[in-house]
């Protein structure tokens, strides 16, 4: 038998709907539950704390649906009567089993029933069998199992400790991470991260310590030869890896993002080919992907800065503004195409393109505006001296005349597009008529967004154990729901994006996503013949975060999986 917690419902606004007398009686019954609470009632004599907390419940029942006043104040009185009995009782389970959950507290507090699965069951299953045996007045047979309880605990904890140790302080692939070795050198890290995940995985099944000694010792023998070999590499190819440097700066993961894959393929066969010791086809890719990450980065600063303006010109085009402002469409054109060329030159920037860009939208602005005129006097709908009389420019005949003595606020950065929001809102997606095919899947935390002729479904619960790649029966059962929905586009491809938070090393981040992304593209056609072959998988690792990983509450939201529907 395993802990379970009860769920006690409170509500805040009780006051509303109860007299006096019950009020105080709700009060008290709280305040009880409470206490026991911190005794360990939970535990320490579940099937009375239970008895007592439906008592409760029932009281609460009986208030929503407006009941009887006497039959609220009877299950109050009976939860209260419970409750005191039970924690005059469990004063001495406290006292027998103090040392007990002292140790559990401790080992509680690090996590140790996330991060060591073997022992902390192993406890708590012994544990629970123990407070059977003394709440039956077995008190040498509970007894005799506390040390062993305690011991079990005291592993946890301290199998736990090392655990955290390897994901958040250990040295090793943190040097290897700094150096980029995943990337430069991809065949001592990648061994080196085999022994890593085994031992990581060893520690929760409760191997013993000498032997995942051993592959933490095998795990930081291969970092540190990446490490070596990377820093070796950085010194004979400095200007690619700088040209990372600055593509990454300018965000080319995000803006740029193909381009910066097959820079990041290149680098990764130059890594390889060093290793091997072929120094001259090193040479040549790593020179591959020099030139890549240059263009990398144009890439990413005209999406970044210019890409509104583009489309902006593009859609002013669309309205005629050419043949109604020509000047001014002319006067903004210049700007955008003066922007890119300073980007093309490589001789700019990032506050400077970004300030044309400003210019050329505030030019836009003006022709839209002129052209809105021009238009308004066409249907008649006002007059030329209509138009010139609300500029009180004859108030002013001695002064210059100011036409845009009013201008918008342009201190606003332009918008960021972000690789699913590149269309406008006037898009209509060609698969908003199977918007209702979403509205059966109950069982999925999911939001569904448009990108462009795409769908976007972000999915929440498919969860894994910390550093855990392997899908549970939970996870399966999310992805049977989704199964039925994704085969009703018959002509699509699917695509599988991981996503993780900022925990623990970025590389070992990117990897676990990547695994996660290909177990649910395999999972997804071994189940759907229908699926198969249209399924790809992708691990972006703690880019692209949606919310804070600050708080608990947005690492959940950035530990997520994406599906992206498209032709």
């Amino acid at each position: 038998m395993r802990f379970k917690t009860i769920l006690i419902i409170v509500f805040i606004s009780i006051s509303v709907f109860v007299n006096a007398q019950n009020e105080q009686l709700f009060e008290e019954t709280r305040i009880t539950l409470n206490d026991a609470l911190d005794r360990n009632a939970q535990m320490l004599s579940l099937s009375d704390f239970k008895k007592s907390t439906e008592h409760y419940n029932k009281a609460i029942d009986i208030l929503k649906r407006r009941g009887s006043t006497s039959s609220t104040k009877d299950e109050l009185e009976k939860s209260i009567a419970l409750l005191t009995i039970l924690n005059e009782d469990i004063e001495k389970s406290n006292e027998f089993f103090k040392e007990v959950l002292t140790t559990r507290q401790n080992a509680l507090k690090i996590n140790s029933d996330k991060y060591s699965l073997f022992y902390w069951g192993k406890a708590d299953g012994l544990f629970s069998e123990a407070i059977e045996k003394y709440n039956d007045h077995h008190y040498e047979e509970a007894s005799s199992m506390v040390n062993t309880i305690i011991n079990y605990y005291s592993r946890a904890n301290l199998y736990t400790g090392k655990t955290l140790d390897l994901l958040f302080n250990w040295d090793p692939i943190k040097k290897a991470d700094n150096s980029l070795a995943s990337l430069i050198s991809p065949t001592a890290y990648e061994k080196g991260l085999k022994y890593y995940f085994t031992a990581i995985n060893e520690l929760a099944d409760g191997k013993e310590i000498i032997e995942i000694n051993k592959n933490i010792s095998e795990s930081a023998k291969y970092f540190t030869l990446s490490a070596a070999t990377a820093n070796d590499f950085y010194r004979k190819h400095f200007n690619c890896i700088d040209a990372r440097k600055q593509a990454q700066s300018a965000g080319a993961e995000i803006y740029a993002s193909e381009n910066w894959i097959d820079s990041e393929d290149l680098l990764t066969k130059a890594g390889r080919e060093f290793e091997d010791k072929d120094y001259d086809s090193a040479k040549d890719y790593a020179d591959k992907a020099d030139k890549k990450y240059i263009i990398s980065k144009k890439v990413a600063v005209k999406e970044k800065y210019l890409s509104v303006s583009r489309q902006r010109l593009e859609l002013a085009r669309d309205m005629d503004l050419d043949d109604y402002a020509p000047k001014t469409f002319d006067d903004a054109k210049k700007l955008f195409f003066h922007a890119e060329s300073l980007v093309e030159s490589d001789k700019y920037t990032e506050a400077e393109v970004e300030s044309i860009a400003k210019e050329c939208e505030q030019e836009l602005d003006k022709a839209n505006w002129i052209a809105r005129i021009i238009k308004s006097i066409e249907k008649k709908e006002t007059t030329w001296e209509n138009v010139i009389t609300s500029w009180n420019i004859l108030d002013n005949l001695n002064q210059p005349v100011v036409m845009f003595d009013k201008k918008p606020d342009y201190g606003k950065k332009p918008q960021q597009i972000n690789q699913y929001d590149k269309t406008s809102s006037q898009t209509l997606s060609k698969y908003r008529t199977s918007q209702s095919i979403f509205n059966n899947i109950s069982e999925v935390d999911i939001e569904i967004i448009e990108s462009g002729d795409n769908i976007l479904m972000r999915i929440y619960n498919i969860d894994f154990k910390p550093v855990g790649y392997r899908l549970n029966d939970e996870s399966t059962a999310v992805l049977n729901g989704l199964i039925p929905i994704l085969e009703k586009f018959d002509n699509s491809k699917h695509q599988i994006c991981s996503y993780t938070d900022n925990v623990g090393a970025q590389r070992t981040n990117i990897e676990i996503s990547k695994k996660r992304a290909k177990n649910i593209a395999d999972y997804l056609s071994n189940n759907s013949p229908q699926l198969s072959g249209k399924i790809s998988a992708v691990g972006y690792g703690e880019i692209n975060p949606i919310s804070s990983n600050s708080n608990f509450e947005g690492r959940r939201k950035n530990n997520r999986i994406e599906i992206i529907i498209s032709d």
